[in-house]
């Protein structure tokens, strides 16, 4: 199981990676360990926040949340956002959002994919909200 300073750990290092961008980390547990394996939420956190930056992100929020029975994390970005006719695609395999047509952002279109299949293994639900140019909010629910 990821424990609290694990979590502490793995966004430092983002934010050493990433010191131009505004951080806002919020980690709420009762217990020190959270009821999702370390390497899985790492895939999930690190997907969401390379998204955030990658997509024009300044300002990235993360909130995790376990209370007894619930595991929630929230990641929010200030970046393009995503356009509502995209949003049902974006857990697809290789699906990536076009922007202007040009794929000048690097990726293979499978780190959501991915995020999704975590969040299916552990029955959860993920929800994307979001207005293009006004940022996303992906918020998962385990």
């Amino acid at each position: 199981h990821a424990t609290k300073n694990q979590i502490v750990e793995f966004t430092n290092d983002y934010k050493t990676l990433y010191p131009h961008i505004n951080w806002n980390i919020s980690i709420e547990t009762t217990d020190d360990e959270l009821r999702i394996n370390a390497s899985d939420l790492e895939t999930i956190l690190g997907n969401l926040i390379h998204n955030g930056i990658k997509y024009g992100g300044k300002n990235i929020q993360l909130h995790i949340l376990q209370s007894e029975d619930l595991l929630k994390i929230d990641v929010i970005d200030d970046g393009i956002g995503i356009a509502m006719n995209e949003q049902k695609y974006i857990f697809d395999k290789y699906y990536r959002v076009p922007i202007n047509n040009i794929h000048s952002v690097k990726g293979l279109g499978v780190g959501l994919y991915l995020v999704s299949k975590i969040v299916q293994k552990y029955q959860g639900t993920i929800q994307v909200k979001s207005n293009l140019g006004k940022g996303c909010h992906l918020s998962i629910e385990l």
